[in-house]
């Protein structure tokens, strides 16, 4: 992976399993978009609920040429939260890889070609 990837826990034990579930997505981000120069990933536990068990949160920072983001997700399953906070910041990326070249995409979409961008939309 060429960005540097930072984890962190907060508020649960560190989980080899789960560190190698966001390295393994960091990865795919990082193949997805090359310019990718830097994620941060916080998978915090939240307090409990009275209606709810307990709820993880996963944020990432990503940070490429010009553009800083973060995006997150809370859910009851941490591996739910996983994925979709690293599906949202896939999206964030590819629509900034879109409106950075409105008329490739465009003339791409009206040939009828598609990628695997296509397929989040």
């Amino acid at each position: 992976m060429g960005a540097h990837l930072q984890v962190s826990f907060h508020e649960l034990e560190h989980s080899a399993t789960l560190d190698q579930a966001i390295r393994d997505k960091a990865a795919k981000l990082d193949a997805f978009h090359p310019r990718l120069q830097s994620l941060r990933v916080v998978v915090e536990k939240q307090s409990r609920h009275a209606r709810q068990g307990n709820r993880f949160e996963v944020r990432i920072d990503v940070h490429v040429p010009g553009q800083d983001f973060a995006v997150s997700h809370a859910d009851e399953d941490v591996m739910v939260a996983l994925r979709d906070a690293f599906d949202a910041a896939r999206r964030r990326l590819d629509e900034a890889a879109s409106a950075a070249h409105p008329a490739k995409t465009a003339a791409r979409r009206e040939r009828g070609e598609r990628n695997e961008r296509d397929e989040l939309v």
